[in-house]
């Protein structure tokens, strides 16, 4: 924000290296609320005493921040990181935000507004979808991406790229945009193979089931949208410390250059935006 750029009457703005409110300095300080699965965000009272502990916790802290250049106070205003996931606005396809979670979202922010909380929409991923063990995203985005996928010659293990026609490749040697049987949890051999297949050796399963991928999974039994809490092989891989896996894995690393890449590609642009 510049100061020609109007904001209405309490909003907060970036001004160089500092933040204001109605042209005041202000220190803004706060932490994260994200909930990573549904319902998206905790009951409406929950939310409420929460914003209220932090509005108290703002007042009440002993850390006086430096003044301003000239000398002027810089209050502590209390925020908020809220994210807020696409696969939560748009979980069917089309583009049409659900009017559900649109609501519970103005409610939310309200919740924080009235307590003097200001609020940082985040749209929040990891390993940017379900169908990779994270969120963010909505997983048919990924499936229109992965009915479509050719092979590539670095995920390539025969001569099948050579066949004239990506159509002849088999399922198995297609790139991997989510997972499913056809396409396990696995390594991106990159550029720097070796520190990729470092990064991969933690890959586990869930050795009682007989196809660890295939529970939630797209075409498996379970609603893809919640593969990322309900396929135990996923679980495996998503927890704590675990999630350098995910984000090292073939389908994160294939996903989201072609998720930034969507507005640049036709087919990709009327599926994704």
């Amino acid at each position: 924000m510049t100061e020609e750029t109007p904001l209405r009457a309490d909003r907060a703005g970036i001004y160089g290296e500092v933040f204001k409110i109605d042209g005041k300095e202000v220190v803004l300080m706060g932490g994260n609320y994200v909930v990573k699965a549904a319902p998206y965000f905790p009951p409406l009272d929950i939310v409420q005493k929460n914003a209220k502990a932090m509005a108290q916790g703002a007042k009440a802290m002993a850390y006086t921040p430096p003044p301003t250049a000239d000398g002027t106070p810089r209050p502590v205003v209390p925020c908020v990181r809220l994210g807020v996931l696409m696969e939560a606005a748009i979980p069917k396809r089309g583009t049409d935000i659900d009017p559900s979670y649109a609501s519970k979202l103005e409610a939310v922010i309200r919740a924080f507004k009235d307590e003097g909380v200001y609020v940082f929409l985040d749209m929040h991923q990891d390993a940017a979808a379900t169908t990779n063990g994270g969120e963010g995203y909505p997983y048919w985005v990924m499936e229109d991406f992965q009915n479509r996928a050719g092979c590539c010659c670095e995920q390539c293990c025969c001569c099948c790229c050579f066949a004239g026609t990506w159509s002849s490749c088999p399922e198995t040697c297609r790139t991997s945009y989510l997972v499913n049987p056809n396409h396990p949890l696995k390594c991106f051999l990159g550029c720097n193979w070796l520190a990729d297949l470092c990064c991969c050796l933690g890959i586990h399963t869930y050795s009682g089931d007989p196809d660890p991928w295939k529970p939630y999974a797209v075409g498996g039994e379970g609603n893809p949208a919640l593969m990322n809490v309900g396929n135990a092989s996923i679980r495996m891989n998503n927890t704590d410390n675990k999630w350098g896996s995910l984000i090292t894995s073939a389908q994160v690393q294939n996903l989201v250059p072609r998720l930034y890449n969507s507005a640049n590609n036709a087919a990709d642009r009327a599926v994704f935006f």
